[in-house]
């Protein structure tokens, strides 16, 4: 990962089945901590989880606008974790290189990893303390707080929502990822999207102009930026509010019947400055569920 800045633009995509999120964009420096890193550059930020990967190939395939170069990386169980695509900007010789640095001998075999589920633990809402749960959420000083927190109460993320307060969890009606995208292309209000899976997290900033339905999918088309997903797997969507230093930081967050993670969208804004009032009060304008799930 370190290697592929020196690819020039590069579009990265990363997701699951109901929802990918793709980005043109020069990748960074790549920061390690342990087995996790972290990559931004452009419009584009990076949470990587390496022990969810197992397995990577350098692919080139033709195509019918010429041959396609692509690194693509995957967990154990095959399914696939981040995709870095090659476009007309890419350095192709130091694509080359990279691929001749990092090739596996013709006989390699690949290491065997044992398979891990990708749906999220079950916590018993029993065994954590709903108080102090819900003082550490208020207490929070930065949105990065929220996974220590999650951590420290052993709760997935979408248990969390169900327990928080309803000062900074409701649950909204399913339709809301379609409205607060399509009004925020209207008015160009610029948004961050964030989207992931267990070996990788990318989140994108900018402004849409170009949101459509084609059948069960949601699309963001734009010049370097693509949203895939298919609102027929949003199970739950929540309005979030997280504490931080310089005000309220807002969000909705969707959920599959799983109780994974599909997408989070939130409004841009630059680390310690407060959120744009129309991203605030768009997402307050969104109606809340009929009815408890």
């Amino acid at each position: 990962m370190a290697g592929i800045g020196a690819l020039g633009e590069v579009q990265a995509r990363t997701g699951q089945a109901a929802c990918t999120l793709a980005a043109s964009s020069p990748y960074g420096r790549a920061l390690l901590c342990g087995d996790q890193g972290h990559v931004s550059g452009g419009r584009l930020e990076l949470r990587l989880f390496y022990a969810a990967w197992a397995r990577g190939f350098a692919v080139q395939e033709h195509t019918a606008n010429g041959l396609q170069r692509s690194l693509q990386f995957f967990d154990a169980q095959g399914l696939p974790l981040h995709e870095v695509t090659l476009g007309p900007r890419s350095r192709v010789p130091a694509f080359d290189a990279l691929v001749a640095r990092f090739a596996a001998p013709a006989a390699a075999q690949f290491p065997q990893h044992a398979a891990n589920s990708h749906a999220p633990a079950a916590c018993p809402a029993t065994r954590v303390d709903p108080r102090a749960f819900r003082a550490g959420w208020a207490s929070m000083r930065v949105p990065q707080d929220f996974y220590a927190l999650l951590r420290r109460h052993g709760l997935t993320r979408l248990a969390a929502l169900q327990l928080a307060s309803p000062e900074f969890a409701q649950p909204v009606d399913g339709g809301a990822a379609h409205e607060v995208l399509a009004r925020a292309a209207q008015t160009g209000l610029p948004l961050s999207l964030c989207c992931g899976n267990p070996g990788a997290v990318q989140t994108c900033s900018g402004p849409l102009h170009h949101v459509e339905v084609q059948g069960p999918w949601l699309q963001v088309n734009d010049a370097g930026l693509q949203l895939q997903l298919r609102e027929d797997c949003i199970a739950s969507a929540w309005r979030v509010r997280l504490p931080a230093s310089e005000g309220l930081v807002s969000s909705l967050e969707l959920f599959d019947a799983d109780g994974r993670t599909l997408a989070i969208i939130g409004g841009q804004r630059a680390p310690g400055q407060a959120e744009r009032c129309e991203w605030r009060e768009l997402l307050a304008s969104v109606a809340l569920e009929d009815s408890p799930c």
